[in-house]
């Protein structure tokens, strides 16, 4: 089948939940078109790569991610234009599925236009419930004109898919209550996933921890992602304050975002069992958690709608367990932590946090729960086990028949 892929986050190097999805399509013999941003320009022409069984068609759309909100917002409403300018030069010869991810929310002309041309199955990955998000964090005043406008943008391509992929249990049910025209039948659970790799313990870890001045004899804790808005800074600056006071913890933060020189600011030369890293590559990070002990998650507390984190899957792979301070509706709590892979605590409960810190004290006890996480993994997010659940639900559409 040829399976044709808009997002706004396939990298041209590295891998995420995106690259292991295709690469795994591939692998069952089809051939997948990856129409993707490329934030570095604003216009020009569109450029064209092929990998194996893969083409990547990059759009010019100006900056989307980490950039000014002004910025952001303008080049999201023209997201769908870009796009479709691509699509009025290219032409394939059929498109047997369609497959999407929010954000961003605007692209419902598009596969409108591609359902009428190709008759293909239109099946949506959601990834964000936008706009209800940026109203959780304050960045758009609910009832305004911005957020109806942006809210019946959203209820369309809803409406024009054929399947909607959730990545929770509580992701759908926040869907279907909250757009009561929706039939059950068309939802259904599409968790993250990443291909599970065979990992062993490095024979380097004393190299590695010297490498970045991490102290051998500790607990280690990592934070590995984006440190913006939606991760609640407030919060992760208070669980610093309380790491510090842990002579026998050491905490590793590697990422970069809009909140992260805020966070530096937080930090002094004082602070010795803290070390803040920008963005490491791809082999280097995952080099560093390899030989850490849990992982770290963060959401704002504000949120309402039910997230899962994908960087979730980053610790469970290398059979790491992980601390979730998350909002109430999020189910990592239930998915994740009280299946014996981690703990949980409330992202605004700072007295929770400081509890599990003092669970936390032997490293025996991590390895069984990272065996725990990881086993968790092979169970329900690897990438084989998704990609066949969505290639069947394609395959039930076709056929006219449903699925629960």
């Amino acid at each position: 089948m040829h399976i044709l892929f808009l997002t706004l986050a396939y990298p041209l190097s590295g891998n995420n939940i995106y690259t292991d999805m295709v690469d795994e399509l591939v692998a069952q013999g089809h051939f997948v078109t990856i129409c993707v941003q490329d934030e570095a320009r604003n216009s020009g022409s569109f450029n064209i790569l092929f990998r194996r069984n893969i083409c990547i068609i990059t759009i010019p759309t100006g900056k989307i991610t980490k950039t000014s909100l002004p910025q952001k917002g303008i080049n999201t409403l023209l997201l769908e234009s870009r796009f479709m300018r691509m699509f009025s030069q290219f032409q394939f010869k059929s498109v047997d599925i369609l497959l999407y991810s929010t954000p961003p929310i605007t692209f419902q002309k598009i596969i409108v236009r591609l359902k009428k041309q190709y008759n293909c199955v239109n099946y949506l990955l959601l990834k964000d419930i936008f706009p209800q998000n940026a109203v959780d964090l304050g960045i758009i005043k609910e009832n305004s004109l911005l957020h109806k406008y942006l809210r019946r943008k959203e209820k369309k391509l809803y409406q024009y898919s054929d399947i909607i992929g959730c990545m929770s249990p509580a992701n759908k049910k926040y869907l279907v209550e909250n757009n009561y025209e929706l039939k059950n039948k068309k939802i259904n659970v599409t968790p993250n996933c990443v291909c599970p790799k065979n990992v062993e313990s490095s024979l380097d870890k004393i190299r590695i921890l010297k490498t970045y001045n991490i102290p051998i004899e500790a607990i280690h804790l990592i934070y590995g992602g984006n440190i913006g808005k939606p991760q609640g800074i407030n919060f992760i600056i208070e669980c610093l304050h309380i790491v510090k006071k842990y002579d026998n913890i050491f905490l590793t933060i590697v990422g970069d975002g809009t909140e992260f020189n805020r966070l530096r600011q937080s930090i002094d030369d004082s602070d010795l069992n803290i070390r803040l890293l920008d963005s490491l590559p791809s082999d280097a990070y995952r080099e560093l958690l390899e030989n850490m002990d849990i992982g770290l998650v963060f959401l704002d507390n504000r949120f309402t709608i039910p997230n899962f984190p994908s960087r979730i899957l980053d610790y469970m792979n290398y059979s790491k367990p992980v601390i979730a301070c998350t909002d109430i509706a999020c189910d990592v709590k239930e998915e994740i932590c009280d299946k014996g892979a981690g703990f949980w605590c409330r992202s605004d409960d700072a007295e929770k946090f400081k509890d599990i810190l003092e669970k936390i004290n032997n490293k025996e006890s991590l390895i069984n729960m990272g065996k725990i996480s990881n086993n968790l993994l092979h169970e329900k997010y690897s990438v084989q086990t998704v990609v066949a659940k969505i290639l069947q639900e394609v395959k039930d559409i076709k056929n006219g028949e449903f699925f629960n």
